[in-house]
């Protein structure tokens, strides 16, 4: 029997306006998984492209400070400086801890945009995807409802708001650092801001390292089922009544007809009341 676990939301400072619309990308294997088991998945961050998922501000000043305090000495003493790190063990120290929070945060992230975008669709989907979209305030209205659980445990809470975007490489000591305007999870560097975010984040607690509970006492099968439990790749949010959420499904403006109609199909099939459109893109792209 599948668990299911409450949850309670964290509304961060930087929110969508409430009329905003928010789109998310599945190719067919997820939309299907999407429909059937009526939930959708928080990804963990380590399996994200970008490998500073859950930085903090602090880190990417320190990192800039160092190699700015670095060069200087370079500069000044020559070649005698070239391989000297400065401040290693804060470095470090901060780079574990990004490390731990990618392998304990989840997220679901969504294009907020009310038009197509055909660099979304290029980078993100194929011509047999599907774009999912819901506006803003009924998704916060029907994850405030109570409707819904998780499928794994959290003390944290849900954490929701729009991803802010910054020039890395330009934090310094002179840079703000307001908890509340550079969150972990929620803060990328401006070459991603084409994607115009808007996520959940979920935020589980560190699973101990199997050696703990005495690997040597557990049979082999033992040990190959307590890894596959806990290493969790996704965690679901499941919606109890999905057919109340005013979600709609936009074809790829390459999609086939035959492929729009399976879709359709399995929409009627499960009598599941989703609105479906073709792309407003179709006249460009094909």
């Amino acid at each position: 029997m599948k668990r299911e676990y409450p949850i309670e939301l964290k509304m961060l400072k930087y929110q969508p306006k409430l009329n905003t619309t928010l789109n998310r990308y599945m190719t067919i294997d997820q939309l299907l998984d999407f429909l059937v088991n009526k939930h959708i998945p928080l990804i963990r961050l380590d399996l994200f492209e970008d490998k500073l998922e859950g930085t903090k501000i602090e880190h990417i000043v320190l990192n800039n400070e160092s190699e700015k305090m670095a060069s200087n000495l370079f500069s000044e003493f020559d070649r005698d400086f070239l391989n000297i790190n400065i401040n290693p063990i804060n470095r470090n120290k901060i780079r574990d801890e990004r490390e731990i929070f990618q392998k304990t945060n989840f997220a679901s992230c969504w294009y907020c945009s009310e038009h197509e975008s055909v660099a979304m669709w290029n980078l993100y989907s194929h011509p047999n995807s599907v774009a999912v979209r819901v506006n803003y305030n009924a998704l916060i209205r029907s994850l405030e409802s109570g409707e819904i659980n998780l499928s794994y445990p959290s003390k944290n809470g849900l954490k929701i708001g729009r991803v802010k975007y910054t020039v890395f490489r330009k934090a310094d000591n002179n840079s703000p650092l307001d908890k509340d305007e550079f969150t972990p999870g929620f803060i990328k560097d401006e070459s991603f801001s084409h994607e115009n975010e808007f996520r959940l984040i979920l935020e589980i607690e560190k699973i101990s390292e199997r050696n703990s509970i005495g690997a040597e006492n557990l049979i082999k099968e033992n040990l190959i089922n307590w890894d596959n439990v806990h290493d969790l790749k996704a965690i679901f949010i499941q919606f109890a009544k999905i057919e109340e959420i005013p979600f709609e499904i936009i074809f790829h403006p390459r999609s086939n007809v035959w492929h729009q109609s399976n879709i359709k199909y399995i929409l009627n099939n499960n009598n599941l009341n989703i609105a479906t459109y073709k792309s407003n893109l179709c006249d460009i792209l094909n």
